[in-house]
């Protein structure tokens, strides 16, 4: 591993266990094992560190949408499928490190993390109008507060095995149910 990639690591790791206020270059530092003053070399600013964290963690999200092969997805039913698979992965024992630091991002206010969250809502938006979805940005706005709450309470509140088939069944609720005329956009 290089070293630009250990210290995005060891950053990832101190975000995961502190939050955004603890990364700092010596904080990495010591996570990574490496001579005090080793992270500034490679990210002279604490905003290149955090953007590199949020470029990993982004990175991750769309290897997992990848894996699961979600740019075929056809019916609100699949990407429903897609989208419990993708809750599912991201709170695996394996990955407990990249969703910490993804939940993390959504309250920060960083332009950055707040970019990141725009992408995936536009993403979502498309794949639904792609789909003949009616109120688009209604619906991917609720479904990604699906998404993220329930990695968030299963990652932070309850660690106990979700119910795929209910999980499925909730996405595809939310996919496909008409909306009330809350007025809300």
């Amino acid at each position: 591993m290089e070293r630009r990639d250990q210290i995005v690591e060891c950053a990832l790791q101190v975000v995961a266990q502190g939050g955004f206020k603890a990364l700092t270059h010596r904080r990495v530092d010591r996570a990574a094992g490496l001579v005090e003053g080793s992270t500034g070399n490679h990210f002279p600013r604490r905003e290149d560190l955090v953007r590199a964290v949020i470029r990993r963690v982004s990175e991750r999200d769309r290897q997992v949408f990848h894996e699961l092969r979600a740019s075929t997805v056809e019916t609100a039913e699949h990407l429903a499928d897609v989208l419990t698979q993708g809750v599912l992965r991201m709170t695996a024992p394996d990955y407990a490190v990249f969703a910490r630091v993804r939940l993390l991002l959504l309250p920060t206010g960083s332009d950055d993390a707040a970019q990141l969250h725009r992408a995936v809502l536009e993403l979502l938006e498309a794949t639904l109008t792609h789909l003949g979805l009616s109120d688009v940005h209604v619906r991917a706005r609720t479904v990604a507060a699906l998404f993220d709450g329930t990695i968030m309470h299963t990652v932070s509140v309850d660690p106990r095995p979700l119910d795929p088939i209910a999980l499925t069944d909730a996405f595809s609720l939310l996919l496909t149910r008409p909306l009330g005329a809350s007025g809300v956009q």
